[in-house]
């Protein structure tokens, strides 16, 4: 009787095996992008439809490389080239900001400009940490701010704009973070209210993340 139950047990843990090891995708940017397709590629006998995995349709980011070379090779297939005549401002939130500028600046009059991706979150889907900084490096007078962590802010801000995109962070990002050492302000309370015993009578502290 035993022996009958080893090869069933065997096919089981075969199969959890494979469940366990089968490759997870994911479609937020192109790193997934050419993660998904160079998985695919070196795997060709798993059943992994390329053109479904390499879908951009499926992506929330792209880069304009990728998606123009993939477009160049299918001329046939009606996939258009990204550039100044075809990108819609749809086209463009999906890309980086190198990418965004390469077009905006291409043709000065294709009725896209600069100013229709510099202001508003909604056009900085796909932007890294990175991008977003050389965006505020270029006005230092308007309301944005480079993030470098130095403010407690910035951990807001960083949220505000990388919610939609994965990979947002690199380690360099993190170069000039001092937070750990940062004084903050809190709230005045008034020195005669008893009931907020503890806290600095004039408002000034050291802060810690989770007053912020």
């Amino acid at each position: 009787m035993k022996m009958k139950k080893l090869p069933v047990l065997f096919l089981f843990a075969v199969l959890v095996a494979e469940i366990v090891s089968a490759k997870v995708f994911y479609f937020s940017d192109e790193i997934d992008y050419r993660d998904n397709v160079n998985y695919a590629l070196s795997h060709p006998y798993v059943g992994i439809d390329l053109d479904e995995i390499g879908d951009f349709r499926r992506y929330n980011c792209i880069s304009l490389a990728d998606y123009n070379s993939f477009a160049s090779a299918r001329s046939f297939d009606s996939y258009d080239v990204l550039d100044s005549s075809t990108a819609g401002r749809d086209d463009l939130k999906k890309l980086r900001r190198a990418d965004q500028l390469r077009i905006v600046d291409e043709d000065p009059y294709d009725g896209l400009d600069r100013d229709d991706i510099d202001e508003g979150y909604d056009n900085w889907e796909c932007y890294t940490l990175k991008d977003y900084n050389l965006l505020a490096r270029q006005n230092q007078f308007d309301k944005k701010e480079v993030v470098d962590f130095t403010d407690y802010d910035h951990l807001e801000e960083s949220r505000r704009i990388g919610k939609y995109r994965y990979h947002f962070f690199e380690p360099d990002d993190f170069a000039e973070f001092n937070l750990q050492y940062a004084v903050g302000r809190r709230p005045y309370y008034s020195p005669y209210d008893y009931s907020r015993s503890g806290y600095p009578l004039y408002g000034y502290g050291v802060a810690r993340i989770e007053d912020y």
